[in-house]
């Protein structure tokens, strides 16, 4: 019996190469599209943090801080809403200044201030 010599593969190789390149394409896209969001959501709270803690630290420059409510700002992450709230320290030159979102459930910026 001859054995024909056949040039190219046979079905069963292409559906198992396909299969195969199925898969994989799918997985990458998957892992990619999780990435993007991550990075998307990991920036977007980077930019806010830096935002508050930019306010706050301007705040700083004044003679007289005191407790605001409601304050709204512009960020590159969009309008901000919080508060600021002027706690005393048992050094009575030192004051604790909290700023609170108020829109999201992040952990409020504290900084410590000393009057001048």
């Amino acid at each position: 019996m001859k054995i024909k010599n056949l040039k190219g593969f046979t079905l069963l190789e292409v559906l198992v190469s396909l299969t195969f390149v199925t898969l994989i394409s799918s997985s990458i896209y998957l892992m990619a599209s999780f990435l993007i969001s991550s990075t998307e959501s990991i920036s977007n709270d980077y930019l806010r943090k830096l935002s508050y803690k930019s306010y706050i630290e301007r705040l700083k420059i004044h003679n007289e801080i005191n407790n605001q409510n409601n304050i709204k700002i512009r960020s590159f992450s969009g309008d901000l809403t919080f508060s600021i709230r002027k706690t005393n320290t048992p050094n009575k030159k030192i004051y604790l200044l909290e700023l609170m979102p108020n829109n999201s459930k992040e952990n409020s910026v504290k900084s410590y201030w000393r009057k001048k």
